[in-house]
């Protein structure tokens, strides 16, 4: 089965008048995570298109900082991934604020998404 990983920034877009930034990518075309600082987790995609161009990056803020939860919240996501039954994983939805395995607890922001020149 196909599956694809879901990003959703909070409702401060819409308040400010824009739609919310929403972005799905295939689980598949994921190929890497980095905790780039204490409190930044980054999703790196690869390209779309078969352009370096096209590459992604969806970086989210961290509410804990504390490697082990991460180190456990990553090892449930590549099992997720790998066997789980639905085919679209919410990483973080800001607006609703849930996400897979916790990500509510573990995430406070989408900070930014780069769809295309990660």
């Amino acid at each position: 089965m196909k599956k694809v990983l879901y990003f959703r920034e909070d409702s401060a877009a819409e308040d400010s008048g824009n739609d919310p930034e929403v972005v799905a990518f295939p689980a598949d075309r994921l190929i890497g995570i980095h905790k780039s600082s204490d409190t930044a987790l980054d999703f790196y995609f690869d390209d779309m298109q078969n352009t370096t161009a096209k590459a992604g990056k969806i970086s989210l803020t961290v509410a804990i900082d504390d490697d082990t939860t991460v180190k456990t919240y990553m090892k449930a996501l590549v099992n997720e991934i790998s066997h789980g039954k639905s085919s679209v994983i919410v990483i973080y939805d800001g607006r609703n604020d849930v996400g897979f395995g916790g990500g509510n607890l573990l995430f406070s922001a989408v900070a930014s998404m780069v769809t295309h020149g990660a």
